[in-house]
Parts: structure tokens; sequence; C-alpha cells
């Protein structure tokens, strides 16, 4: 339903719809972004396309090179946090004890 939704608010926002939409590298584009975030909860790709869009907007800013810093980015996230950047804050937040007080105000 949301991919649905997602698209066609993105043919409206565009205003017209082309078969260059469909290309192969706009899928692969989703996965990265899915895996960016994380895709075993709800917030992960929302995360993950957030992160995903700036850092291609500063990269290919920055250099030509863009798709090759992504690429590393995207092995040393597969490699080091499989479950993406939520799941990251996840695990963080898990480590961190934060003190409960039982029958103090």
């Amino acid at each position: 339903m949301m991919a649905g939704v997602s698209g066609s608010l993105f043919i409206l926002f565009k205003k017209m719809a082309s078969p260059n939409f469909l290309d192969l590298f706009m899928s692969f584009d989703i996965v990265v972004i899915s895996v960016i975030g994380g895709f075993s909860n709800f917030f992960g790709p929302i995360v993950g396309s957030f992160v995903y869009v700036y850092m291609v907007e500063y990269l290919s800013s920055w250099t030509e090179s863009w798709q090759l810093l992504m690429g590393g980015f995207f092995v040393l996230l597969i490699l080091f946090f499989p479950g993406g950047l939520v799941g990251l804050f996840r695990a963080l937040t898990k480590k961190v004890a934060f003190p409960r007080r039982y029958g103090r105000p």
C-alpha cells in the first residue's frame, strides 16, 4: 500500500508517467534505501531515504565519483551494522542503562 501511494505521489510530483521511472537503477535505489535504514521495522526505510537522498546530494556536489563513495558506505554498513541505522540506534539504546526508580518519585 505504501509503495502504491508513494508511486502515485511521485507521478503527480513529476507531472508525467514515463517508462524511464521503472528502470533497474530505481529498483536498486529502493533496496539500498531499505538496507541503509534497516528493513526490520517501519521507520527503517524512512530513515534510509532521508540519509540516502542527503548523501547523494552532498556527495554529488562534492565529487563526480559519488557512486564509489556510496558503494563504500553501503559495504561498510552491511559488514558492520547489518540491521541498518535504525538497528544501530536500537542496539545503542539497549546498551545505555537508564536507572529506574521503583517506588521513588
